[in-house]
């Protein structure tokens, strides 16, 4: 563990002269430090505390957790979060840390895997997403986009455009044209009376999807702070993905994705 948290430090970004592979060298050794079992206590929904120090540091990095949750008519996601930030103040700045288990909005600011790249502003928390689960979707909002209709119908605009060729006489869309229109109408009138088989596929399918609607697996992902060091500004992360099915059993994972949020530096 050592050998990592050291490989840590001498690629850390501000140093003169940082090698072109830093950023790879950093997430390496995240990747390892999470193989290894390492991973950083952190506070629940509407709690803050400073996180466990890193070995060379003086410094601990502040957390602040709280619940969030982003949901449409047709579904949506929830799970947990957490400010990041090298000062408790500045940890409780926005909606995340409200001091309750209130559900919050999603943060805005982080993402699963970190914020990459130049550091926040000034006393500006790092909102960092830890678990991300998706809701079951609504069969209400399925069900109106994948119900079988006329108008949606191939087969019964196949047969329309059929009965227009034969009546000819007409090059206006079907408003403008009433052998058109009447032929859209014959065409639909037909296919509810008396469904030909590709009408009939339609409606098969169309009805599969609505039966599928959800039930099918929802994924998971949920992400672990493996370094938090308030000297270097940086904090490890690194994410997995789950495909659990309704019963809870696991059905597929996704190799670990790794990332880091940057904070400001402190002296050692």
């Amino acid at each position: 563990m050592r050998a990592n948290l050291r490989a840590v430090r001498l690629a850390a970004p501000g140093k003169a002269e940082l090698p072109p592979d830093a950023e790879r060298t950093r997430k390496a050794a995240y990747f390892n430090l999470h193989a290894l079992g390492v991973s950083v206590a952190l506070p629940g929904p509407g709690q803050c505390s400073p996180l466990t120090k890193a070995s060379a540091c003086k410094a601990p990095v502040y957390g602040c957790g709280a619940k969030w949750t982003e949901h449409g008519s047709g579904g949506g996601s929830s799970g947990a979060a957490v400010n990041l930030a090298l000062s408790e103040q500045a940890a409780a700045l926005g909606k995340l840390a409200q001091g309750t288990e209130d559900t919050v909005a999603r943060p805005k600011r982080g993402v699963l895997l970190g914020i990459e790249g130049s550091p926040p502003r000034e006393k500006m928390p790092s909102s960092l997403v830890l678990t991300e689960e998706e809701a079951e979707v609504f069969t209400g909002p399925c069900a109106r986009h994948s119900e079988w209709s006329c108008g949606s119908s191939a087969a019964v605009r196949g047969a329309a455009d059929t009965c227009r060729a034969r009546a000819g006489g007409c090059d206006g869309g079907v408003m403008d044209c009433p052998s058109a229109l009447r032929c859209s109408e014959e065409a639909c009138a037909e296919a509810e009376r008396s469904p030909s088989p590709a009408v009939r596929a339609e409606q098969q399918l169309a009805w599969q999807t609505v039966d599928r609607c959800g039930t099918e697996p929802l994924p998971h992902t949920s992400c672990s702070v493996v370094l938090a060091d308030a000297c270097l500004g940086l904090v490890g992360v690194v994410c997995e993905t789950s495909t659990v099915a309704r019963d809870g059993k696991v059905l597929e994972k996704t190799s670990p994705e790794v990332g880091e949020v940057w904070l400001q530096r402190t002296e050692p």
